[in-house]
């Protein structure tokens, strides 16, 4: 999903955030200020990659939440929760560690942002063979890999439309839920 010209993704994460807090599920409290770019260029050289634009915008946007693993509520794509900066390598490098045998994604060419009980989702700041429609999908690690979103920009965008519906919970099954996930993500296949 292309977002509109006058829409940056820290305004539209912005609208994530206040979808969340009309739901009652307050994220803002358990996020943490902005990366600089000087922390963002010391995660990409440690991790040998060029971070996409989007990536290095949603860390400047926030560089992850306070209490990954509390009750608080934390700012979440899906089920999975933005991963605090500081845990960006060190989950890169558990992945490598679990799924170095596959073929279609080299671990060593993506970034982690989020997670939840084992589910991480990176985004491909190199080659892949998941997909060849975008250049950085936002991939699933979780009892396999698995494309999961377009970009960075169509997971914001499917989750403000999941939080946006009546009927929406907290770790619950989202109404209409894979119709919004195929309608914001064209180029991934369920």
């Amino acid at each position: 999903m292309i977002l509109p010209v006058s829409s940056t993704l820290a305004e539209r994460l912005e609208v994530l955030a206040d979808a969340y807090a009309l739901r009652g599920y307050d994220v803002r409290p358990n996020l943490l200020p902005g990366a600089t770019c000087g922390e963002l260029d010391e995660v990409e050289a440690a991790l040998g990659v060029v971070l996409p634009a989007s990536y290095r915008e949603l860390y400047g946007w926030s560089a992850g939440v306070i209490d990954e693993f509390g009750t608080a509520p934390c700012l979440r794509f899906r089920d999975e929760s933005l991963l605090p900066l500081t845990r960006v390598v060190e989950e890169r490098d558990r992945l490598l560690e679990i799924y170095d045998w596959c073929e279609s994604v080299d671990g060593r060419v993506v970034a982690p942002f989020a997670s939840f009980e084992g589910s991480v989702l990176v985004v491909a700041c190199g080659p892949q063979r998941l997909t060849s429609a975008v250049p950085h999908p936002v991939i699933s690690y979780f009892q396999g890999i698995d494309v999961y979103y377009d970009s960075i920009e169509a997971m914001v965008e499917t989750t403000i439309a999941w939080v946006s519906q009546a009927g929406w919970a907290p770790y619950e099954t989202t109404p209409n839920e894979m119709e919004i996930w195929r309608r914001c993500n064209r180029a991934v296949t369920f």
